[in-house]
């Protein structure tokens, strides 16, 4: 007897993630599309899909969300190697993990003013054109939540050439 096969995903990044560009609404459709009966987000060093999840879970009834993150973890038994831990079930507001939530984004934002600063010195921008590139490396809701972040190399390349500047390797080298 052939009984009902269950698909799954439960590594998605999603636009709440640095390297992400999916919402959670997108992804909970195609799996739906796809016949996927289970979906998680893994956004690295956060759980802030999952404010967008229960609204997207709500109209595909058939996809289950498990809320997830990757954290990175610094390992002192291997030489102090960063280790990547898919973390699955968690509660957003555990007492336990606001601190690394917390964390993060300080240090997200940190990453943030840093390529503000680049921006200004490595591509000639003044402080408000820098700032604008990039928030438009993420999109208006993660803005919002998480400020001004550390975004990836392809982002920061469509904020600066959706800006009408060119955005070659050596520019994105240096920041």
């Amino acid at each position: 007897m052939v009984g009902h096969v269950q698909r799954y995903d439960l590594h998605l990044h999603t636009e709440w993630s640095y390297d992400g560009c999916v919402s959670v609404a997108d992804y909970f459709a195609a799996a739906a599309g796809a016949g996927m009966t289970c979906i998680a987000t893994a956004d690295h060093n956060n759980w802030d899909a999952g404010c967008d999840a229960a609204e997207a879970a709500s109209r595909y009834p058939g996809v289950s969300y498990v809320a997830g993150t990757e954290l990175y973890v610094r390992v002192q038994s291997l030489g102090n190697a960063w280790l990547h831990l898919l973390c699955y079930n968690i509660s957003p507001q555990s007492e336990h993990l606001l601190p690394i939530a917390r964390w993060y984004h300080e240090w997200a934002r940190q990453g943030g003013r840093a390529l503000v600063d680049a921006l200004v010195s490595e591509a000639g921008l003044d402080r408000s054109a820098a700032e604008a590139v990039a928030r438009a490396c993420r999109p208006c809701r993660t803005y919002e939540v998480q400020g001004v972040t550390h975004a990836s190399r392809a982002r920061i390349a469509a904020a600066l050439e959706a800006g009408g500047m060119r955005a070659n390797e050596d520019l994105l080298d240096a920041i």
